[in-house]
């Protein structure tokens, strides 16, 4: 199925439970399924984006470095702004993930810095992830919702475990020489790694 779009995307998020592919351009977030648009809400200098596991609610990231959340309504005919934004981000919000309960909100920004966000208070429940040197690019959580994986710019790969102060994260130095373009556990101990070197890494923790 294809759909034609109005602009070029920035990013997308995919939920399984419905179906639904969220696309943020510059100036909106939309929804589509079966390669068909189905509502959208303005937002300018959007930059990221990220959909609930269940498909309820639509975090959506901007330049400005704050984040804004939608309610997806009416089985995705419609999307209601959130009241509040998400204030914490120093530089353009870059990357975000849902944990697999939804009861946590990863984001990463152009600063280098990863926080976790509580989504039923939307405080944020763990900072001081500023152990990147550069944009983090992409962001990935254990299915047992216990770990987080972060890549960056930097060519480094990094597990947080959120059980444990920041000093006993995981450093997966020098995993891709020139970037880190994408991360995504695959199991519970394995980690697949994608990078600007055109190659495609598995890494199993074995503690």
């Amino acid at each position: 199925e294809t759909c034609k779009l109005d602009a070029q995307p920035k990013d997308s998020s995919y939920c399984k439970a419905t179906d639904v592919t969220a696309v943020v351009f510059e100036t909106k977030v939309q929804l589509f399924k079966g390669g068909a648009a189905l509502c959208s809400a303005d937002l300018p200098d959007a930059s990221s984006c990220a959909v609930s596991p269940d498909g309820s609610q639509v975090a959506v990231g901007t330049k400005s470095g704050k984040i804004f959340t939608f309610a997806v309504q009416a089985g995705g005919g419609a999307l209601a702004k959130g009241g509040k934004a998400l204030e914490r981000h120093r530089g353009e919000v870059t990357a975000m993930a849902y944990s697999y309960d939804g009861a946590s909100l990863a984001s990463g920004d152009s600063n280098r810095e990863v926080l976790v966000w509580d989504t039923s208070t939307q405080e944020v429940k763990k900072s001081r992830m500023v152990y990147h040197s550069s944009k983090i690019t992409c962001l990935s959580w254990s299915p047992d919702n216990g770990t987080l994986c972060s890549g960056s710019v930097d060519s480094n790969v990094i597990l947080w475990p959120m059980d444990l102060p920041t000093s006993k994260r995981t450093t997966l130095a020098l995993a891709h020489k020139e970037g880190v373009r994408g991360v995504a556990f695959v199991g519970e101990k394995t980690v697949c790694s994608v990078g600007s070197d055109a190659v495609c890494k598995i890494w199993r923790r074995t503690a």
